[in-house]
């Protein structure tokens, strides 16, 4: 039977342009793992040598007896994608700023969580994203459900979205069903993202109808205060 190569290998055989740019084998090593370790590491495999690829992407695997998270493999994701934006918007962006860093996070491969963010905000709107998951959390709103839709993967997208509704602190003590509505999207972007809940909160509350400006100000606070998570979690050595 045909063996599978590792990453490794991987790395030896193909060049550094073959690999998509969010999840490349770089970002995993200097980003994902210690920016996540602490977050998602009672989930994944958040180690180097546990690290695997899927396609043209290096991606992490939920360790072995965690049949709760709902995705399996996680890959690297651009969080606002600049090159969609409309020119009034994109004009004050930096365009290389797309694969920052702390415009990277984890996502995971089931449930097309990546494929929802795109249909409702264009895969630049995260604002729209988010709002769409909390509606879902508080008044059951099948609209994330339906825009992540792809074939029959119903059923891992509200795995996914009820996984991560809570607190990912220890999965022998974690509850999965007794959280408080309001608080489950604080949760998510919590393990996802790692960001404070008053960063969630002016996602939540941003105006349908924000300005180039605001909006601009909006994504740099969010990059800032990931990028200031970054350099504390490195400082620790997490």
């Amino acid at each position: 039977m045909r063996t599978k190569k590792n990453i490794y290998d991987m790395l030896k055989e193909k060049s550094n342009d073959y690999w998509d740019k969010d999840s490349q084998y770089s970002h995993w090593t200097n980003y994902y793992i210690p920016f996540y370790k602490d977050m998602l590491g009672e989930v994944l495999d958040l180690e180097k040598d546990k690290l695997t690829y899927d396609n043209k992407r290096v991606v992490a695997k939920a360790k072995k007896g965690i049949d709760k998270i709902g995705g399996y493999i996680f890959g690297g994701d651009v969080i606002i994608n600049i090159k969609n934006m409309p020119d009034v918007y994109k004009a004050s962006f930096d365009h290389d700023s797309k694969y920052n860093e702390c415009n990277l996070g984890i996502m995971p491969k089931e449930g097309n969580l990546q494929g929802a963010k795109k249909r409702i905000g264009n895969d630049w709107r995260f604002d729209l994203f988010l709002k769409a998951i909390n509606r879902y959390y508080i008044d059951g709103d099948n609209t994330i459900i339906e825009q992540a839709k792809k074939r029959n993967n119903s059923d891992y997208t509200r795995n996914v979205l009820n996984f991560f509704s809570n607190k990912i602190a220890s999965i022998a003590d974690a509850d999965w069903t007794d959280v408080d509505p309001k608080e489950k999207i604080y949760n998510f972007t919590g393990s996802l993202y790692g960001i404070s809940r008053e960063m969630t909160d002016r996602f939540l509350e941003c105006d349908e109808n924000i300005s180039a400006q605001d909006f601009y100000i909006l994504i740099k606070d969010f990059w800032n205060e990931r990028d200031i998570n970054r350099l504390q979690k490195n400082k620790k050595g997490v």
